[in-house]
């Protein structure tokens, strides 16, 4: 187990500095919400399913109640099925500030059977997410 965490982990801390510089994140802004950001960059589409990276920060605890010291964040590729309302998310790279600024500091591949379609649910992560990336695509300028 601690192989595998160990092997994920570099293989997020690779893919993740490669694109770091690439990003073009976008605010969604849910008022009851940690902040969330969608990589515009990273968006693909295929028919009914968009496949993008979307970073959320949240407050950096040391310790069970104990006062925040900052924000980290983590960046998550997903897939979600517009018509289904239907989510799966894929490898999760985990880092030390906001933003998903900085190196890596660990990360997660999800194999089956965690790699599970999940419905999306009311005023979640996820349903704020799909209202984004569901909606008509931007038009290319001309």
């Amino acid at each position: 187990m601690k192989l595998a965490w160990m092997i994920g982990t570099a293989i997020c801390a690779f893919g993740s500095s490669v694109h770091a510089a690439e990003r073009d994140l976008v605010a969604v802004n849910p008022s009851d919400h940690d902040p969330l950001y969608v990589d515009k960059s990273s968006i693909q589409r295929n028919g009914v399913r968009v496949s993008f990276r979307y970073v959320i920060d949240v407050l950096a605890v040391a310790e069970a109640r104990s006062t925040p010291k900052g924000w980290k964040s983590n960046e998550i590729e997903i897939t979600i099925d517009c018509r289904a309302r239907t989510y799966v998310v894929g490898r999760l790279t985990a880092y030390g500030g906001p933003r998903a600024i900085g190196a890596p500091v660990g990360g997660y591949v999800p194999e089956p059977p965690t790699r599970m379609t999940e419905k999306i649910v009311e005023k979640s992560t996820f349903e704020y997410l799909a209202n984004y990336v569901c909606a008509k695509p931007e038009k290319p300028s001309t």
